[in-house]
């Protein structure tokens, strides 16, 4: 099978391309790149779609700028337009910090992304081959990774990158290379064992050749290539599990059944978790296994109102019917709702994950903790709930006088991400009966001449306080 066949392969197998498509064809210069463009050059008229070339210069190398010019004229040649980029990755590096390849990557993902906007780009094709998948799942196997991450990478991933060489070994591009007379740049940190990437293509892969498997680096491609289609039917099935547990669907938060999730088995509780990541932040980057391990626990032994801190300010908060997942303003500055409660009935707080059931009794009734008893005759047939508003004021029962609700709170010693969930319960008119688990209205309270008592229970996820 020719190089041409191979990328013919990738791109009916994995419709890598559609009629008409403009391609991004992110280029650096170097062999891997070079023949890609070459090769997707060659074959555009018959996949019927048109190439951009982008090349980004990191100023990381004095060659830097020689190799972004020859990007320039070799796209010229071939009468393809191009973007040429800088980024100063050495000055965002003494800002920021961080490891030179994963800021390099950082940056190039996300220009080479505008750029694909503004030109007008469906797809971003890569010049990563089968010798770079091979390096990668061996990677991943040395730092522990699960089925996922040893599937390495796909020759479609995050929606828009494709990989057209996929099924192209090194030894090919670089006769590709020669037979065509390109004269592909070549980076020299590449040929030093500083990263572990470059150890592993260096030293480890031709050891374990040599003393091991001659064909060490096709098997581990085999692999990739069985897993990435387990991996598939398993994702799929997982998919279809994450639309019957999510509740609620917002920007910022994703709501699960607690009860339906406490039932998954701890491997796919972690995928269910991961998918959900991966719709709020649009990637799993700098979410590890630890991290999900952190949230199955709290899932699975934690108490309700317990959580887990997770990076880039996102928390996973359990409650007793209901598992938030999101960032941290949202999910603890929530507010409710305004609700009705009509007594007798109930009604069920979505944000809080509370249940208040009203019911009348005749004559006067004892209450227990986190039960109200009120005067029903001064109630109407219906009660109001929502958040606490800025001037809220009651007459708590057992003080003398009015006092504001913010106060009130305070001396009770409410932790502030807290306040907003907190039910207020009013008339109809506005007037506030009960702050909902702490104190009722003394204007509302059961006397002696009480011939009716409202009860108001507040059950947490259908249970009972």
């Amino acid at each position: 099978m020719t190089i041409y066949d191979k990328v013919r392969k990738a791109i009916t197998e994995y419709q890598l391309v559609q009629d008409g498509e403009l391609i991004l064809a992110a280029v650096s210069g170097g062999p891997d790149s070079l023949a890609m463009l070459e090769i997707l050059y060659e074959l555009k008229d018959e996949f019927n779609y048109q190439l951009h070339v982008v090349h980004l210069n990191h100023k990381l190398r004095k060659e830097a700028k020689d190799e972004a010019e020859f990007v320039r004229q070799f796209a010229k040649s071939h009468e393809i337009p191009a973007t040429i980029l800088e980024y100063d990755i050495p000055a965002l590096l003494k800002e920021e910090g961080g490891s030179v390849q994963d800021k390099a990557r950082e940056v190039r993902y996300r220009l080479f992304n505008r750029v694909a906007e503004k030109v007008g780009a469906t797809k971003i094709a890569l010049g990563h081959h089968a010798d770079d998948l091979a390096e990668t799942v061996l990677m991943r196997f040395l730092r522990g990774a699960g089925l996922e991450g040893l599937v390495g990478f796909t020759a479609r991933s995050r929606g828009n990158l494709i990989r057209p060489l996929i099924y192209v070994t090194r030894e090919e591009i670089e006769a590709f290379c020669d037979e065509k007379g390109l004269t592909p740049c070549y980076d020299p940190s590449n040929a030093k064992p500083v990263y572990l990437r470059n150890r592993i293509r260096l030293k480890l892969i031709p050891m374990l050749e040599e003393e091991y498997n001659p064909n060490l680096r096709q098997q581990l491609v085999q692999m990739a290539h069985l897993l990435e289609e387990e991996n598939l039917i398993l994702e799929e099935y997982v998919s279809r599990i994450f639309e019957n547990v999510l509740i609620k669907e917002e920007p910022e938060v994703l709501s699960f059944d607690l009860n339906v999730m406490s039932k998954k088995k701890p491997a796919i509780l972690r995928r269910i978790l991961r998918l959900g990541m991966e719709k709020l932040k649009g990637d799993k980057k700098d979410f590890y296994y630890q991290h999900y391990i952190k949230m199955q626990e709290l899932i699975l032994q934690g108490s309700p109102g317990k959580m887990v801190y997770l990076p880039d300010g996102y928390i996973l908060y359990k409650g007793y019917k209901m598992l938030r997942l999101g960032k941290k303003e949202e999910i603890l500055n929530q507010s409710l709702r305004q609700y009705t409660l009509t007594i007798p009935g109930e009604t069920y707080l979505e944000e809080s994950d509370l249940l208040i059931k009203a019911e009348v009794k005749e004559g006067q009734v004892l209450v227990k903790k986190d039960q109200a008893a009120l005067d029903a005759d001064l109630l109407g047939t219906a009660l109001l709930i929502r958040s606490r508003k800025p001037g809220d004021w009651f007459y708590p029962l057992g003080l003398k006088g009015k006092k504001k609700l913010k106060d009130f709170l305070i001396d009770e010693k409410v932790d502030r991400f807290e306040r907003n969930l907190i039910p207020i319960v009013t008339t109809l008119d506005g007037q506030i009966v009960w702050v909902a688990g702490y104190r009722v209205d003394d204007r509302f309270k059961v006397t002696p001449k009480t011939q009716k008592t409202c009860i108001l229970t507040i059950l947490k996820g259908g249970i009972k306080r």
